[in-house]
């Protein structure tokens, strides 16, 4: 009887497991910077706006994006984003930029400068939305390439399982 109980119980959880992992079945694929990288089926890919973006996803519930861009590398090694560079970097392209924090991850056989940090979304009424946003740098074959994720600071910690796994699984060869 509690091998019976213990089954019916473990079926439902079995399925639910099955359900999540269906979640992140799909692959986003650049062949001609040989990137690639999974992503949840609630986002959604849509026309990239600078010629420099590489792809652009929208994930609507939450107001979130996330972006890849490519330029030519303007420093030798990943070490050289550091937290006086990205902070010249957020400023120029956020508004009202605080809390910006550096640190250094290896992700598969690629390391990356991961910067975070809070900013204001700019908008024309006087109700200040805040954000928070997420950039992974790193350089491979002359170039600099910067996964941007960007959220409504509120949302951010129901968008933080989405970062790590898609910031998780980007292979650039």
């Amino acid at each position: 009887m509690r091998k019976l109980i213990l089954l019916i119980l473990f079926i439902p959880l079995a399925f639910a497991c099955e359900l999540n992992n269906k979640q992140i079945s799909k692959v986003y694929k650049n062949s001609e910077h040989n990137l690639s990288f999974r992503y949840n089926s609630n986002w959604t890919e849509q026309e990239p706006q600078l010629e420099s973006t590489l792809c652009l996803f929208y994930e609507r519930k939450l107001n979130a994006s996330c972006n890849i861009s490519s330029v030519k590398a303007d420093r030798s090694e990943v070490e050289k984003y550091d937290k006086k560079y990205l902070s010249s970097h957020a400023n120029r392209a956020f508004n009202d930029v605080k809390n910006l924090n550096v640190r250094f991850e290896k992700i598969g056989p690629s390391k990356f400068s991961v910067c975070d940090f809070d900013f204001t979304y700019p908008n024309t009424n006087s109700n200040k939305i805040y954000g928070r946003a997420v950039i992974y740098t790193t350089i491979k074959n002359g170039n600099r390439y910067m996964m941007i994720f960007t959220v409504k600071k509120e949302n951010y910690f129901l968008l933080e399982n989405d970062i790590l796994s898609m910031s998780g699984t980007l292979l650039i060869l």
